[in-house]
């Protein structure tokens, strides 16, 4: 999953040497949304919803994207 975040990360130089560098791909960064469960070291069903209530929020700050959270819902402003 890292190499299709680094090609929508627009990160070419990352793929030289590979078929893909040369293709007509424009190299456009978009924002990926990464869920890593390899962090997710939860027993019970609570705190499962717990790891996945903080998603939206550190996802948010990564693309410095501002939020306002309550609870569970997020409003871009």
């Amino acid at each position: 999953m890292s190499t299709l975040k680094a090609a929508f990360q627009g990160k070419k130089d990352l793929f030289k040497r590979l078929a893909i560098y040369d293709k007509p791909y424009d190299w456009k960064p978009y924002p990926v949304i990464h869920l890593d469960m390899g962090n997710c070291q939860t027993k019970t069903p609570e705190k499962l919803k717990l790891y996945f209530a903080r998603i939206p929020e550190s996802q948010c700050a990564e693309h410095q994207v501002k939020v306002n959270s309550t609870g569970c819902t997020f409003c871009l402003v």
